[in-house]
């Protein structure tokens, strides 16, 4: 469902052999995962990525030869959180850095922002989504999902999961500049959102098999919300070409991921559910996207990350 996916991993050699289990090596989806490595690899690969430094100490963001403003996040996180817009040096005071779980301080990269949703099979793409990013929570995490077709992402995708030999679900958050360059911002390799675009009619478990003639993918225009982050956080997007009309436009007509003609309770009962989140807010001194998340959150190994990145790059 999220990231367990690491701790089954990482056990593998506990299943017995006529058992398989959909997933990559632990150290392979460890290095995706991680936002510095992942950067690495990129740059291994002689594929495009963005301008970035590993931070470690305070020192280390004193001599951080980035110009303001820039975007600087942990290594481990999710979901926009920890994610900090970096416009002066006066917001770097309070930042606290674990030295197991270092930061990652990158250029500031402006342009259309795309997520995808895929899965793969010992390399080869069965199955493939592209979102763009309309409203969503503090700019980064999607309220909404609205199939498009975006060839180059597809085929860059293609070339990636192919280059790693990867299997499993995973999904890439992407950067386009106007001049069409396309930049990779960070790799979840796990399952993700964009797979509520799929429906019963496009027979997407065969993509786990290998067993569909061609790739799987969405109805274009194909939309789905998650209606309560729309209330609570989609109206508050801020982009030039985001309108309130428009926000009450997309919330009155398109679907709920978990609406449903057949079943209209899960839909209804949402209302008391929140009520739920709050009290578990409240007792866990967090917010709810963390909330929603930090039982089943994957943060890397408890020894020093530095060991695990010099390890890793060797």
């Amino acid at each position: 469902m999220f990231e367990e996916i690491f701790c089954l991993s990482k056990d593998l050699n506990r299943f017995p052999k006529s058992c398989k289990v959909f997933c990559s090596s632990y150290e392979a989806l460890d290095i995706l995962h991680n936002k510095w490595l992942f950067n690495e690899k990129l740059h291994q690969m002689e594929m495009t990525a963005p301008e970035s430094y590993l931070i470690e100490t305070k020192e280390d963001l004193n001599l951080l030869p980035l110009k303001f403003p820039y975007i600087l996040k942990p290594c481990y996180s999710r979901a926009a959180q920890k994610v900090i817009q970096v416009q002066n040096k006066s917001q770097l005071e309070n930042i606290s850095i674990d030295p197991h779980n270092p930061w990652v301080a990158q250029e500031w990269l402006r342009g259309k922002k795309f997520c995808t949703y895929s899965i793969a099979n010992q390399g080869k793409l069965t199955a493939h989504a592209v979102y763009p990013l309309q409203f969503s929570i503090d700019d980064s995490s999607c309220l909404n999902f609205e199939a498009i077709e975006h060839s180059t992402i597809e085929k860059w995708v293609s070339d990636f999961v192919d280059k790693e030999k990867f299997t499993g679900q995973v999904g890439f958050d992407f950067i386009e500049l106007d001049d069409g360059r396309l930049y990779p911002i960070e790799c979840n390799p796990r399952s993700t959102s964009g797979l509520h675009l799929f429906r019963k009619d496009d027979n997407l478990p065969l993509a786990f098999f290998d067993q569909s003639p061609k790739l799987i993918k969405p109805k274009i225009g194909f939309s789905k919300q998650i209606a309560i982050g729309m209330l609570l956080y989609g109206w508050k997007t801020k982009h030039p070409q985001k309108t309130y009309i428009q926000f009450i436009k997309k919330l009155l007509s398109v679907e709920d991921v978990i609406f449903s003609r057949h079943d209209l309770n899960p839909f209804f009962i949402q209302p008391f559910i929140f009520v739920t989140y709050i009290i578990r807010c409240l007792k866990l001194r967090m917010k709810i996207p963390s909330m929603f998340t930090f039982d089943i959150d994957w943060n890397g190994e408890a020894h020093n990350l530095q060991d695990q990145i010099n390890y890793k790059l060797d």
